[in-house]
């Protein structure tokens, strides 16, 4: 019983102002589900301050007794540290003995904590079986999950192919990204033939729900399709309105050639300045804006020389770069890795560093795409070459474990020196593990505990631990 979910306790809630004075009694007298739904209740503030710390007690009390739901959300809790310190290998444990319970949900968290390394190593097969079981039993999240996992692992065709059935499947359950994607499919043709009519049949579903990207790509279509540039040029106003950075700039040039509406060289200038304020610069909204400055063209301060040129000799690595980068975190944080991957590939083609260093990652851990160690390694020299701390360490531990390179342990302790001297924590921590253990250097306990105690105190755990043992073994 869930009261977010539940109709009956929404109401009662509605009804009752001592709806929480009630189940804690009833939590009092020990009755199994009020112990959990005063959880839910603390968890989320209904008829209280929100108290995470409250929540966590009394879901672990539930828990205790056998109860599945509170068992989950103390999963979530130890997940994200909320009412507890964080804990993934705890949140992994209480998920994965859920999931064989077949509690769904919890088949469909594991899943995620397998595609995304939480409490374990990423394991993109186990991902795909996890999901796969919850999909079985109806859950819409592992299926949405489990076609973006179809596609990054990416077996070509035969992959693209099952991806589209499935989404197909999904949308026709009104699933609303479903919907979205399924679009997007029609539109690109990923595992279909190209179908510029469907995708805006698809789209137009999505968008009346209030999808902004399908709203946005709706609007590609009705000047491209229906040659409705009027409501493309609707469509894209009222998404301007809300911020959304395409939108804004499409906008502008929409309002600079006089497509669905007058030409209005101001308002042109207003859209691009619009997203240039927002901080997301495009380097094309640029040039176009300080065009608009140098040919004093519905600019009333058209002699602000200085400002019109401005914009042009910004570095070649916020040519996109930037822009980019952030739509790649973007899908990191909506889990369309594959997308995130592409972006990142591009944004890091302009120059972008820390794009670079995330398209390492990705090679590395098999990110929106294979895993591929030497790519890795090659992108992270780059990025080590170019200053980044991160890239320098982790191109270290490379050379370390003989990973997409040839073993060097004297290279890579070379490389932490250097970043010790830097002052970078994780390098101060690592020092001290190859005095240690004589990793490129001979063995020195005492450089080892030195460099421990820096680390240590600089908020390094693994080092305090590090120091105990190493006292310990040494009495």
């Amino acid at each position: 019983m869930d009261p977010e979910n539940t109709s009956s306790w929404n109401s009662f809630l509605n009804n009752d102002e001592n709806a929480f004075e009630l189940i804690k009694k009833l939590s009092e007298e020990g009755y199994l589900d009020a112990q959990y739904l005063l959880g839910c209740y603390y968890d989320k503030g209904i008829g209280t301050e929100g108290n995470k710390e409250k929540a966590f007690e009394t879901y672990e009390a539930a828990a205790k007794r056998g109860h599945n739901e509170a068992q989950y959300r103390l999963g979530l809790l130890y997940e994200l540290g909320e009412g507890v310190d964080k804990n993934e290998l705890e949140a992994f444990k209480l998920i994965e003995q859920l999931a064989e319970q077949e509690y769904v949900d919890a088949q469909y968290q594991l899943g995620y904590y397998y595609d995304n390394g939480i409490g374990t190593d990423v394991d993109k097969e186990k991902a795909f079986e996890t999901y796969g079981t919850a999909v079985e039993k109806g859950h819409n999240g592992a299926q949405y999950n489990l076609i973006n996992l179809l596609y990054e692992m990416g077996d070509g065709v035969n992959n693209e192919r099952k991806a589209f059935r499935l989404i197909k499947e999904l949308a026709g359950q009104e699933h609303l990204n479903a919907q979205y994607l399924l679009g997007y499919y029609y539109d690109k043709g990923i595992g279909t033939e190209v179908n510029k009519e469907k995708a805006f049949e698809t789209y137009g579903a999505a968008a009346e729900e209030g999808h902004i990207e399908a709203q946005y790509n709706l609007s590609l279509l009705y000047e491209l399709i229906n040659k409705d540039e009027k409501k493309a040029f609707k469509l894209l106003n009222k998404l301007a309105k809300n911020e959304y950075l395409d939108a804004q700039f499409l906008l502008g040039y929409y309002y600079y050639k006089g497509i669905g509406t007058r030409i209005n060289k101001d308002w042109a200038f207003g859209c691009y300045e619009m997203v240039i304020e927002n901080r997301n610069r495009s380097i094309n909204s640029q040039y176009n804006l300080s065009l608009l400055y140098r040919l004093g063209k519905g600019v009333r301060l058209a002699n602000d020389l200085e400002r019109a040129l401005y914009w042009p000799n910004e570095q070649a690595e916020n040519k996109y770069g930037i822009t980019l980068y952030k739509l790649a975190q973007y899908y990191i944080k909506t889990n369309l890795k594959y997308k995130a991957f592409e972006y990142y590939k591009e944004s890091a083609e302009y120059g972008n560093l820390n794009a670079q260093f995330n398209l390492a990652t990705c090679h590395f851990f098999g990110i929106g795409t294979e895993v591929n160690k030497e790519k890795a390694f090659v992108l992270y020299k780059m990025v080590a070459e170019r200053g980044h701390n991160e890239g320098q360490y982790n191109l270290g531990l490379l050379y370390e474990l003989g990973e997409g390179v040839e073993k060097d342990e004297e290279k890579s302790f070379k490389i932490i020196k250097k970043l010790d001297k830097k002052g970078y924590l994780d390098a101060q921590y690592r020092l001290g593990y190859y005095y240690e253990k004589g990793i490129g250097t001979e063995i020195d306990k005492e450089k080892a505990l030195e460099q421990y105690k820096i680390a240590a105190e600089n908020g390094s755990v693994k080092a305090i631990k590090n120091i105990d043992d190493l006292i310990s073994n040494n009495d």
